[in-house]
């Protein structure tokens, strides 16, 4: 990272990387909005069996096993799901991420629904 001294003074006044205000309002920006997550969890449809399971993406991926994760949905809404086991994990052919292949187990049903009259 470059030091305050090293930009120029239209730098500096742009806000670049080696002003060192800018640099604070930013990560106080970060704080405030949360830090950004290293690894992202999503369903995932599982062609060997059926149904779903759960595909976890970043540096650390085949280490969530038996931990309570949030789990993105297609539209960017969140639940949290308990990861049960750890079924693969490897590197996406694409991005050459870390990926990880989780079960998860079934959140219990509601017992107000079994006992509704017909």
């Amino acid at each position: 990272m470059p030091r305050f001294y090293d930009c120029t003074a239209a730098d500096w006044l742009q806000g670049k990387p080696g002003n060192p205000v800018e640099s604070r309002k930013r990560m106080a920006k970060e704080k405030e909005n949360g830090a950004k997550r290293l690894h992202r969890a999503s369903y995932s449809r599982d062609k060997m069996k059926g149904g779903y399971v759960i595909r976890v993406e970043g540096p650390n991926a085949s280490r969530f096993a038996g931990r309570s994760v949030p789990v993105t949905r297609k539209d960017n809404s969140e639940s949290t799901e308990e990861l049960d086991s750890l079924l693969w994990s490897g590197t996406d052919q694409d991005t050459h991420h870390p990926v990880a292949l989780y079960s998860f187990k079934p959140k219990p049903k509601d017992e107000e629904v079994e006992d509704l009259p017909f």
